[in-house]
């Protein structure tokens, strides 16, 4: 078997991002994403209850977490875990941080990492030197990607690995300043086509950070 980890980040930026992510939960095409805890407001109410309805089913709902290297890293870590246990009333199944092209969050990366040993949670597969749990191959950025890329990328895979494939999926939002805004309805056309094309693979098998 191989294992794949189909993962939404960015909930929580945006209600209308939100409701795209959420859609994509409920129809099983997806089985994880990840919170901007620091952007969810009041108005996501029912979204954040509609999230934690889903656990129940198996989706794993991790921490995007947000770091500005010129304050405490430590301190912004522990922070943020605490405000997505009051945010949900559980635990987060796993933790993730964007690596800027020229790697300036390398340092909050390995602090994260560290953080999720001591809290036994999974943390993305970002490549560093990473120990814990996490997928056994680097997590790729389909929004970044041409489906013909991502598709190579699927046929790659093999017996026995676990992988991670990112997307960021949604609606343009007027009111976003998020520097994907225009990709993300490109990023439901990539769900809906890898779905299918994992449908030509039946040894791969969509999964959650649960399932790790």
């Amino acid at each position: 078997m191989i294992k794949l980890i189909l993962n939404a980040d960015d909930f929580g930026h945006s209600k209308i991002f939100n409701t795209e992510i959420i859609k994509l939960l409920r129809e099983g095409k997806l089985k994880s994403t990840t919170v901007m805890v620091k952007r969810v407001d009041p108005t996501q109410k029912y979204q954040i209850e509609e999230l934690g309805i889903l656990r129940k089913d198996g989706i794993s709902i991790g921490i995007h977490f947000e770091i500005d290297e010129n304050e405490d890293i430590r301190k912004q870590i522990e922070e943020q875990y605490s405000l997505f246990f009051n945010i949900f009333g559980f635990q987060p199944s796993h933790f993730d941080i964007h690596m800027p092209k020229y790697r300036l969050m390398e340092n909050a990366a390995l602090e994260i990492i560290k953080f999720g040993d001591e809290k036994a949670v999974p943390v993305r597969n970002l490549g560093l030197n990473e120990t814990g749990k996490h997928t056994s191959e680097k997590a790729f950025f389909a929004t970044n990607h041409s489906i013909e890329e991502i598709y190579s990328y699927i046929d790659d895979m093999q017996e026995g690995k676990s992988y991670e494939i990112i997307v960021h999926p949604g609606m343009f939002d007027p009111e976003s300043k998020s520097s994907l805004n225009k990709d993300r309805e490109q990023d439901i056309l990539k769900v809906n086509l890898i779905n299918k094309k994992i449908k030509q693979r039946p040894e791969i098998k969509i999964i959650s950070y649960l399932d790790l």
